[in-house]
C-alpha cells in the first residue's frame, strides 16, 4: 500500500497499517515534516517528492499497488494525486481526503475514486454526541453516508417513553442492536419491544437523526405524559401511496 502525505492521518494510518503487517510505502512533500523520523524508525521507506507528479507514482510502483491512499492537508494535492492513480493504474484502490463533505460526495461519484471522504464530516457525529452529554460508540462511512453507533439510555417520560423499537426505528430511520432493560441484554429486540424508563440502547443512526434521537430521549419533566406518536401519517396521496412526517425535536 502507499500512503501519500504524512499529516496526523497520514503519520496514524502507517502506524496502524505496519502494526497489522501490511506492506507499505509513505510518500511526502516536505523533508522537514515532523512524522518523518517515526516513520522511518518503523522501518517503513519514505519517498520525500512531490505525489502530484506521475513520475513520483512510477517511482513508487504504483501499478503493484493493493491501495494508494491519499490524505494531505490540500484538496486540490489529493484530487490530482487520484486522479493521476487512476491514470497511470486504473485497477488500483483509490481512498482519498477531501475537507468538503459535498464535495468528496461528488468527486466520488464523478470520477469513480473509490472512497472519497472528509473527516469533518466523519467526525461530526462524535462531536454532536460529545455536546449533547452523550456517547457515540463509533462512526461507519457508508458510501457518503456517515453512520453513528450511539448508547443511549430511555429517561422517565420522554418522547419514546411507551413507544416501541419499531416504532423508533421507522421514524429515525435507525437499527436497534441492542436493547438492556436492566435484567438482560437482548440482541436485535423484537419490534414489539416496549420502551420503558431505564432501558439502555445500541443503535446505528444517520447522522443528520442523531439530534432528533437525543431530543427524543431526554427527560420531559415530572409527569409521564401518553405516548406521542413519533410519526404522524398524512391523507394518502392520489396514487396511494402513504406519506409521513416526523416532527422536529
Amino acid at each position: 500500500m502507499i500512503v501519500c502525505g504524512l499529516g496526523n492521518i497520514g503519520y496514524r494510518m502507517v502506524e496502524q497499517l505496519h502494526e497489522l503487517g501490511v506492506p507499505l510505502v509513505a510518500a511526502e512533500l516536505h523533508e522537514s515534516n515532523r512524522y518523518l523520523p517515526a516513520v522511518r524508525r518503523l522501518g517503513v521507506p519514505v519517498l520525500v517528492a512531490d505525489i502530484r507528479l506521475p513520475e513520483t507514482l512510477q517511482a513508487l510502483h504504483v501499478e503493484r499497488a493493493r491501495s494508494v491512499v491519499v490524505v494531505t492537508s490540500s484538496d486540490i494535492v489529493n484530487l490530482e494525486t487520484a486522479l493521476n492513480v487512476q491514470a497511470l493504474a486504473p485497477q488500483v484502490r483509490v481512498v482519498q481526503r477531501l475537507f468538503d463533505p459535498d464535495l468528496a460526495a461528488r468527486v466520488e461519484r464523478a470520477f469513480g475514486i473509490h472512497i472519497s471522504r472528509s473527516p469533518s464530516a466523519l467526525a461530526a457525529p462524535a462531536f454532536a454526541a460529545a455536546a449533547a452529554g452523550e456517547h457515540v460508540l463509533a462512526t461507519i462511512a457508508v458510501g457518503a453516508a456517515v453512520l453513528a453507533v450511539v448508547r443511549l439510555r430511555v429517561a422517565p417520560g420522554c418522547r419514546v417513553h411507551g413507544h416501541t423499537v419499531s416504532e423508533l426505528e421507522a421514524a429515525s430511520r435507525s437499527r436497534v442492536l441492542l436493547l438492556d432493560d436492566g435484567a438482560g441484554a437482548t440482541w436485535r429486540p423484537r419490534g414489539a419491544t416496549r420502551l420503558d424508563a431505564g432501558m439502555e440502547l445500541v443503535l446505528v443512526i444517520p447522522r443528520g437523526e442523531l439530534g432528533r434521537v437525543l431530543a427524543w430521549t431526554e427527560p420531559r419533566g415530572p409527569r409521564r405524559p401518553r405516548p406521542r406518536p413519533l410519526m404522524t401519517t398524512r391523507t394518502a396521496p392520489p396514487q396511494g401511496r402513504r406519506g409521513s412526517r416526523r416532527p422536529g425535536g
